[in-house]
């Protein structure tokens, strides 16, 4: 493993931290998003809102891409990198795709991993999506780091959310 796959699994470890972290909230979310800066700095980090918002846009990406975007003081992600904890689903890609992030690496896949606890509404791919990508260079994706890593949280998250009730 080359020193960027290596630096590609701790931040993906980071994230899965982080995002287990959700499952002590009563809004416990498996879906984490971070955005790192070309130079390795941590811009923004955020699990799935959309329970506690009453929000269908609020996922881990969106808000981590929010939150960057404050931090920078601008729309622009040029030269970031978006982890996930899971495949970005379409919204989430195209908001990556329109932040002008350069590579998104996840962990689980949606259709594989995913779609056994939280089903899913559609199947298109992140990669088939930044494929179609005609007026930047297409957005480099790495998939399945950490992957059994983030496919536990979705039992934890499922545990968690047993626990305090709430039904997907």
């Amino acid at each position: 493993m080359n020193d960027e796959m290596k630096l590609h699994h701790e931040r993906m470890l980071a994230l899965v931290a982080f995002t287990a972290s959700s499952f002590q909230t009563l809004h416990p979310s498996p879906f984490g998003g971070a955005i790192y800066t070309a130079n390795g700095r941590l811009l923004a980090q955020a699990y799935d809102s959309v329970i506690r918002e009453c929000d269908p846009t609020c996922h881990g990406e969106v808000n981590a891409i929010r939150q960057a975007s404050k931090v920078l003081g601008s729309r622009w992600l040029d030269g970031c990198t978006m982890y996930s904890t899971c495949e970005p689903c379409a919204m989430c890609t195209a908001a990556t795709i329109w932040a002008g992030i350069d590579q998104v690496v996840f962990g689980a896949f949606t259709n594989e991993d995913a779609t056994h606890f939280w089903p899913q509404e559609m199947d298109l791919r992140t990669k088939d999506l930044t494929g179609h990508m005609v007026q930047r260079p297409q957005i480099t994706v790495i998939e399945g780091v950490e992957r059994e890593a983030c496919k536990l949280l979705f039992t934890q998250c499922a545990s968690a959310m047993q626990r305090l009730g709430i039904e997907i």
